[in-house]
Order: structure tokens, then sequence, then C-alpha cells
């Protein structure tokens, strides 16, 4: 449980949820747009205020849940395995 607090705290930081994303260094600011957090507040900015639907935030998502996903597949798949033996 504490890693994945810690984790989902290191997504928020550099995300941008708790500052604004420009504030941080280039660097930070690329690893920020390269993560989900980012994009799921830049859709409920979206939501509220219109504009431009955000097509790379979708895509960034899109591709951590795939990657996450098999992840999680291949895991419980392997738990699973070890159980039987």
């Amino acid at each position: 449980m504490a890693g994945g607090v810690v984790t989902m705290m290191a997504m928020a930081i550099f995300g941008g949820l708790w500052m604004p994303l420009e504030m941080f260094p280039d660097w930070m600011q690329q690893i920020g747009q390269a993560i989900p957090t980012y994009w799921i507040s830049r859709l409920g900015q979206w939501s509220m205020y219109g504009g431009e639907l955000p097509v790379a935030g979708l895509l960034v998502i899109g591709t951590w849940s795939l990657v996450l996903g098999v992840l999680c597949a291949l895991s419980l798949r392997r738990a699973v395995g070890l159980k039987r033996r």
C-alpha cells in the first residue's frame, strides 16, 4: 500500500496537479506530459471550458492503460501458475 501511495503522489507532483507544470524545469515538464495524471487534468479542463479535444492526452492515457493492463494480465497469469505448483 505504501508503494501505491508514493507512486500516486509522485504522479500527482510530476503531472502538475499540485503546482502548474510550467513552474518546473523543461525536463520535468516533458516527464509530466508523458504521464496520465497531467492529461486527466487537461481533459477535466477541456470538459469545463471547452476548446479542442486533447487527442494526445487520450493517446497517452490509452497507452498507459494498455501497457498496465498487459502487465496485470501477465502478473496474474504468473501468480495463478505459481499457485498450481
